[in-house]
C-alpha cells in the first residue's frame, strides 16, 4: 500500500465525485477499522461498485480488519443501497451495519473515519461540501467520539438478514 497522501489531498471538495474518490482511496489504504456515520447512506456514495469493491478488499485483507456504519433511516438503506447491503451480508464478519437510536436522529453530518487518523466529513448534508484530512489524529478522534456512544446505542436492522434473525 502507498501513502495516502501519494493518492488523496487534504483539503476542502466540492464535488459528490470528488468525494467519492475520496472514499474509495481512504477504504483502499485503511489497514484496520472503518466507521462510517451518514444519516441516510447517499446511493451516490455507498452503492457504487466501485466503493463496494474496495470495502470488500479491505475485509478481505486482514481477519481482524472491521467496518462499523451507523445509519438513522433504515429503510432508505434497504431502498437504495442494494449492493452494500450485499457486501455486508457477504462479509458479516467484518462489517457491521445498525441503526443509531432515536436521540440521535437528525443530524446533519456525515464522515467516515479509517484507521483513528485519516477521514472525510460532510459538515452539513444539506450542501455539497466535504473535508478530507490525512494523518489528522486529533479530529479523527473527535468524530470517533461522537461515533463511539451512537455505536453503543445503536440498534440492530433486522430487516438486513434474510431471515430477520
Amino acid at each position: 500500500m502507498g501513502n495516502i497522501s501519494d493518492n488523496l489531498s487534504t483539503g476542502r471538495l466540492s464535488h459528490r465525485q470528488q468525494a467519492a474518490d475520496a472514499l474509495i482511496s481512504l477504504i483502499e489504504t485503511a489497514q484496520r477499522s472503518i466507521v462510517i456515520f451518514a444519516p441516510q447512506l447517499d446511493r451516490g456514495l455507498y452503492n457504487s461498485l466501485r466503493f463496494n469493491r474496495a470495502l470488500a478488499l479491505f475485509c478481505a485483507r486482514h481477519d481482524r480488519n472491521r467496518v462499523d456504519i451507523l445509519t438513522e433511516d433504515s429503510g432508505h438503506l434497504l431502498r437504495a443501497n442494494e449492493l452494500l447491503i450485499q457486501t455486508a451480508r457477504r462479509f458479516s464478519d467484518f462489517i457491521s451495519i445498525r441503526q443509531v437510536p432515536e436521540e440521535y436522529r437528525g443530524l446533519t453530518t456525515q464522515y467516515l473515519v479509517a484507521d483513528k487518523k485519516d477521514f472525510l466529513l460532510q459538515p452539513d448534508t444539506r450542501e455539497q461540501a466535504y473535508i478530507v484530512h490525512t494523518e489528522d489524529k486529533g479530529e479523527a478522534a473527535h468524530l470517533l467520539n461522537q461515533f463511539a456512544p451512537m455505536l453503543e446505542r445503536s440498534e440492530p436492522i433486522y430487516e438486513m438478514h434474510t431471515l430477520g434473525l
